[in-house]
Order: C-alpha cells, then sequence, then structure tokens
C-alpha cells in the first residue's frame, strides 16, 4: 500500500504525494545522490498526487508533478521536495513496530520496563 505524504499547510491539507512503499537499501542513497538521481527515483517512487497550482488548478498525474513544479502553489513546493525522504523516514520506523524478539523456547521475550522511581 503506497504511503501518503499529506500537506499541513492550512487550506492545502487534502494535496498529498503518494509514494511507493517498496524500497531497496541501496535505493536511499539515490534519495541525496544529487538532482538528476533525484528526478529519476521520483519518476520511479511517486504513484500518485494532488496538488495545486497557485492558480487552484489541480494536479493529479505524477508524471506533470516535475514539469509543472514552477507552477505549484509555493506552500506545497516543500511538500513534493521533501515527498521521498519523508516516505523513507516512516518506512524505517515501522521496523521497529514489526519485528519480534524470541527468547527461550520459542516463547516471545518479555517486555523490560524501568521500574518507576
Amino acid at each position: 500500500m503506497p504511503i501518503r505524504v499529506y500537506s499541513e499547510a492550512v487550506g492545502l491539507e487534502e494535496c498529498f504525494v503518494e509514494v511507493s512503499e517498496r524500497w531497496a537499501v541501496r535505493e536511499l542513497a539515490e534519495v541525496y545522490a544529487g538532482r538528476d538521481a533525484w528526478l529519476a527515483l521520483f519518476a520511479r517512487k511517486v504513484t500518485g498526487c494532488h496538488l495545486l497550482t497557485a492558480e487552484g488548478e489541480a494536479i493529479d498525474d505524477p508524471a506533470q508533478i516535475i514539469e509543472r513544479f514552477d507552477d505549484l502553489d509555493v506552500r506545497l513546493a516543500r511538500l513534493v521536495n521533501a515527498s521521498l525522504s519523508n516516505a523513507v523516514d516512516f518506512l524505517a520506523t515501522l521496523g521497529e513496530a514489526s519485528k519480534r524478539v524470541l527468547s527461550g523456547a520459542g516463547g516471545l521475550a518479555k517486555t523490560m520496563t524501568t521500574a518507576p522511581n
């Protein structure tokens, strides 16, 4: 299921960039490898969008995001630029929530907490 990175700008909360949830570790470096690598990765990983231009025109085709970038509402430019890194950060935190640690004879390990002072 794709990851939707939503705008938090007032009045633009319905705007989003949808990013694939399937990433290889080697692709992480491409996020920060320069403009050309980022653009190629963006074209592969962005699967959907709903963005608005400064004039209020909707952009719903991911293939148009880069070619229409200069027309975007300025409040959405950062959303687009950070969409890949935000999706990767979200995916990285899912590993903590989904791991299982086993201990003993096949039983689940006990959760350890600090004692109240």
